[in-house]
C-alpha cells in the first residue's frame, strides 16, 4: 500500500501545492531585464510593422530595424499583447502558456505516445513527469518571463512527440515525421538555439538507420528553417542581417576559435550553476545511466537526450542557465518512467540514491521559490512608472530611464534605455564613462529627464549619492528606488 501511493497518488498530490507556489512567485513578479526589451520589439512590430527598438538607438541600426531576433517569439508576443495589453503580467504570461504547452506535450507522451510501453502505470508515470516539471526551479523563475526559452522547448518537445511516433518499425515518411520536422523548425524560429531540435532529429533518425526518412524529416525541417530570412529577402537587406549578427552586443565577444573554445568550456557553468541546475544535471546523469543498463524501452529517450545535449553545447554562444529549460522536458520523461516503475528493476543502492536526486529537485523548487518570493517586495512596476511620470511631465520628450519605464510609458516617452549607456560604457569606453560624462551625452541627445536604476540590471550605474546638480541636469527626485533628473535650460 505504502508503495502504490507513492507511485500513483503522491505526484498528484504535491502537483497542487507546487501549482500555488508557481502563483506566489508570479504575484507581484519583480520585472526581467527581457520582459521591457521583447516587448518593445513587440510594440514597435504592432505599430510600425516592423520590429526595431528606440531602446537601443544608435546600435547596429535597432532604431531602423531589427533583423537578428526571436522571430517567432515576437510575432507570438505580439499577438498576445493585442489581446491582452503591455501590461508586465500580460507579457510575463506568454512564458507560462510556453509552460503549459511543455505540460500539454509531457502528458501526450506519457499517456498517448509510444514511450511508456505496453506495461508502463501510464497514470503514475504522468504524475511524476508532470510533478518534476512544475516542481523545478527554473520552470518557477522563467515561466512568468518573457524570454522564448518555454515556448522554444514546447516546440521542440511536440517534435519529439510526432518523431517517436512516426512509426518507427519502417523508413518510410509519414505525416506525423512531416509534423515532428515542422515543430522543430518551429523552435528554431523561437529561438536559434532550437536548431538543436532539429538536429538531434537527424541524429536519432540515423541512430535508427532510418535513411529515407531522415531525408525528408530534413528537408521539411530546413524549408521551415528557412522562413527565418524571410524579411531579409523582402527589404534585401544581407549585409544588414550580417552585421547585426556579428556584432550584437551580447554576443560580439563570442566570435573566433578561441571564444567558441572558451564556450564549449564553460559549458558546465550552465549545468552547475546553481543547486536548481545541478539538482537537473545530477538526476538527468544518474537515471539515464540506471536507464540504459536496465530499461532498453527508454534508451531511444536517452539517446535524444544525449543528442539534444551535444548539439546545444556545439552550437550555444552562452552558457545561460535558463537554457536548461530546453533539456528540462526529456529529463522529466526519463526520471518519471523510472519513478512509475523501472527503477524497480534497479539495484538497491541505486534506488536510494534516485529517492535522494529526486529530494534535491523538489527541495531546490522549494528554496528556488522562496527567493523569488523575496525579490518580489520591489514596488510594482507600473505603479511606480507612473509615479516617475507625475514627477517629470512633458509627454512626448525623449527620456533616458530603465528598461522597465516602458510599462505604461511608452506611449508617452520616447525612451533611451539606461543599458544602451551601459553598452558604449563597455564598448566605446572601456567601462571609464565618468558621470558628468554620461550627462553630457544626454545634454546632446536633448533628453529631457534622466532617471536612474536601481537593480543596475545592465544599466548605467548613477549612484544614489550622486550630486544634486550634474552639468545641466538638477535632480527633482530621489527616493530608495529611483532618481529622476531634469535638463534646465
Amino acid at each position: 500500500m505504502p508503495d502504490r501511493f507513492i507511485t500513483d497518488r503522491l505526484p498528484y498530490w504535491l502537483i497542487g501545492p507546487f501549482l500555488l507556489l508557481f502563483a506566489a512567485t508570479a504575484y507581484h513578479r519583480a520585472t526581467d531585464f527581457d520582459d521591457a526589451w521583447f516587448a518593445e520589439q513587440a510594440y514597435f512590430f504592432l505599430r510600425d510593422g516592423v520590429v526595431r527598438s528606440e531602446f537601443f538607438w544608435g546600435v547596429n541600426h535597432w532604431e531602423e530595424r531589427i533583423y537578428v531576433f526571436h522571430k517567432l517569439y515576437i510575432y507570438l508576443l505580439a499577438g498576445w499583447t493585442s489581446l491582452f495589453g503591455f501590461s508586465a503580467p500580460a507579457v510575463e504570461s506568454l512564458g507560462t502558456m510556453g509552460a503549459a504547452l511543455n505540460v500539454a506535450g509531457l502528458y501526450a507522451l506519457t499517456r498517448r505516445g509510444v514511450m511508456p510501453g505496453a506495461a508502463t502505470n501510464r497514470p503514475a508515470l504522468s504524475g511524476w513527469t508532470v510533478l518534476l516539471y512544475v516542481s523545478c526551479g527554473l520552470v518557477l523563475r522563467y515561466g512568468f518571463v518573457a524570454r522564448p526559452e518555454t515556448m522554444n522547448a514546447a516546440f521542440g518537445l511536440w517534435g519529439y512527440y510526432f518523431l517517436s511516433t512516426a512509426q518507427p518499425s519502417n523508413d518510410r515518411p509519414t505525416g506525423r515525421l512531416v509534423m515532428a520536422a515542422i515543430f522543430a523548425g518551429l523552435a528554431a524560429l523561437t529561438h536559434l538555439n532550437g536548431l538543436m531540435y532539429g538536429l538531434a532529429g537527424l541524429t536519432w533518425l540515423a541512430w535508427q538507420r532510418r535513411w529515407r526518412t531522415g531525408v525528408v524529416y530534413g528537408f521539411v525541417w530546413a524549408v521551415v528553417c528557412a522562413f527565418y530570412f524571410t524579411d531579409v529577402l523582402l527589404d534585401n537587406q544581407w549585409a544588414r542581417l550580417l552585421e547585426q549578427f556579428r556584432y550584437d552586443p551580447a554576443t560580439r565577444h563570442l566570435f573566433g576559435w578561441v571564444a567558441k573554445l572558451n564556450t564549449l568550456a564553460s559549458f558546465h557553468q550552465m549545468l552547475f550553476h546553481n543547486q536548481v541546475e545541478a539538482a537537473i544535471t545530477v538526476l538527468s546523469v544518474f537515471v539515464g545511466w540506471f536507464s540504459w543498463q536496465y530499461d532498453r524501452q527508454s534508451r531511444p529517450l536517452i539517446v535524444y537526450l544525449l543528442a539534444v545535449t551535444v548539439w546545444m553545447w556545439l552550437l550555444t554562444r552562452g552558457s545561460s542557465k535558463y537554457y536548461m529549460l530546453l533539456l528540462l522536458p526529456y529529463t522529466c520523461l526519463l526520471a518519471g518512467r523510472a519513478a512509475a516503475g523501472s527503477a524497480g528493476r534497479w539495484p538497491r543502492w541505486g534506488q536510494g540514491l534516485g529517492v535522494a536526486a529526486v529530494l534535491l529537485w523538489l527541495g531546490s523548487g522549494l528554496v528556488e521559490g522562496g527567493l523569488l518570493i523575496g525579490e518580489n517586495q520591489a514596488p510594482i512596476v507600473h505603479e511606480r512608472t507612473a509615479a516617475l511620470a507625475r514627477r517629470m511631465g512633458k509627454e512626448g520628450s525623449t527620456v533616458i530611464a530603465p528598461l522597465d519605464f516602458f510599462f505604461d510609458q511608452i506611449g508617452h516617452y520616447r525612451i533611451h534605455s539606461l543599458s544602451y549607456y551601459f553598452l558604449l560604457n563597455q564598448h566605446e569606453y572601456g567601462g571609464k564613462l565618468s558621470v558628468p560624462q554620461f550627462f553630457d551625452l544626454a545634454a546632446r541627445e536633448q533628453a529631457a529627464y534622466v532617471i536612474t536604476d536601481p537593480k543596475l540590471n545592465m544599466a548605467y550605474d548613477i549612484p544614489n549619492d550622486a550630486p544634486e546638480r550634474i552639468g545641466r541636469y538638477r535632480r527633482i527626485f530621489q527616493d530608495d528606488w529611483n532618481s529622476v533628473y531634469r535638463l534646465e535650460k
